[in-house]
Parts: structure tokens; C-alpha cells; sequence
């Protein structure tokens, strides 16, 4: 009986990797101005899915308003000089482990997340300025990860800001803070594991 469960539970494992690989993933770019994140024409292709990569660069505001906003890898200012900016008040993203937020990935390029009101981000990962600026303003809703993967949670590199207030709430296994800077000045950090490295400041008021 032992062998029978040990190999339905390996065929299980092994259907559930088949439809991972056999996902098509595209790349998918915001195009609109200031815009609803599921509005087709604000998209060069189509409004990302799961394992999508979304890129919003060119200066616009993809709008979360209500609805499961999905993607996979998601660049917020993205190329050399260009910016992008999300205004999430209502609604989700999510992606499970495959959702990685960055936040002004090249040099001189600027990312803005501004979460508010009941908007949730549920699982994944988030750079905040990686080589560009990036700026994560939060005044309520959720910012939630507990994934086991290494590197879920929050990282504030050189160029990064988080801003937490009001009556917004952080839920992570992790935060890490390096050279970069994390004010608090309300709401709820509740985290597992905080590293602050080199210059890294936290500041709370």
C-alpha cells in the first residue's frame, strides 16, 4: 500500500510540473497612460497572466482598482531613464513565487507602488531600487508574503524607499534592508526576520 501512495503522489508532482512547462509565457508592456491594469488596450500585447512578464516603463500608471491583477516577473520602471508607477487602492496581485516586484531596475530609471485603501499584494518577492530609484508608499491595505523561498519578502537596496503609514499592514517571513531606507511613521510591520546591512536605515516615528 506504501509503494501505491508513493507513486500517485509522484504522478502528481509530475503533472503539476507538466503544466507549469507547458505555460505559455510572454512578455507584455504598458502602453497606456494612466490606465485600469485589466483594460486590453493598455497593453501591447494583452494583460498579463500568472507566469507573464509585465513591464510598465514608459512614464504611465497601471490602476488597481478591484479584481485579481496577475503577473510574473513585473518591472516598474524598467530601461535607462524611463519610469513606471502602479496606484493600487482595491483588488490583488498576486503570482505566487513567480511574482517579483522591482522597483527602478536600471540606472537612472524610477519605480513608484503607491498600495492603499483594500488593495493586497499576496505572495512573491519585492526589490525596491535596484539600480534606478524605487519608491514604495503604503498607506493601508496588505503587503503579505510566507513564502519558504529564499528570497521572498522585501529588499530595500541603494536607491530604495519604503514608506509605511497609516493604516497599512506588511505580513513577511523577511525584510531586508541594505543601504537603502525603510519610515515608519504608522500602520504594522510584522515580519519573522528584519536584517538592516551597511548603511541601511529604519527609521520609525
Amino acid at each position: 500500500m506504501r509503494n501505491v501512495r508513493i507513486t500517485i503522489w509522484v504522478m502528481v508532482v509530475a503533472a503539476v510540473f507538466s503544466a507549469i512547462n507547458s505555460a505559455q509565457a510572454e512578455d507584455t508592456y504598458w502602453v497606456g497612460t494612466t490606465g485600469d491594469w485589466f483594460h486590453p488596450a493598455n497593453w501591447q500585447y494583452k494583460v498579463p497572466e500568472w507566469f507573464d512578464t509585465a513591464y510598465i516603463d514608459n512614464g504611465g500608471t497601471a490602476e488597481i482598482i478591484t479584481g485579481d491583477a496577475q503577473a510574473g516577473p513585473l518591472y516598474v520602471g524598467y530601461s535607462t531613464g524611463n519610469s513606471g508607477n502602479i496606484t493600487h487602492t482595491g483588488g490583488t496581485l498576486l503570482g505566487g513565487d513567480f511574482l517579483h516586484v522591482y522597483l527602478g531596475y536600471s540606472t537612472n530609471s524610477v519605480g513608484i507602488y503607491d498600495l492603499s485603501g483594500t488593495g493586497q499584494i499576496i505572495d512573491g518577492w519585492r526589490t525596491i531600487g535596484v539600480s534606478g530609484t524605487g519608491i514604495f508608499n503604503q498607506t493601508g491595505g496588505t503587503n503579505s508574503a510566507f513564502s519558504d523561498m529564499i528570497g521572498s519578502g522585501i529588499f530595500i537596496e541603494p536607491s530604495g524607499m519604503y514608506k509605511l503609514s497609516g493604516t497599512g499592514q506588511i505580513l513577511m517571513n523577511r525584510e531586508l534592508i541594505v543601504h537603502g531606507v525603510f519610515n515608519q511613521s504608522g500602520g504594522t510591520n510584522s515580519v519573522y526576520e528584519t536584517y538592516i546591512r551597511y548603511s541601511g536605515e529604519y527609521n520609525l516615528s
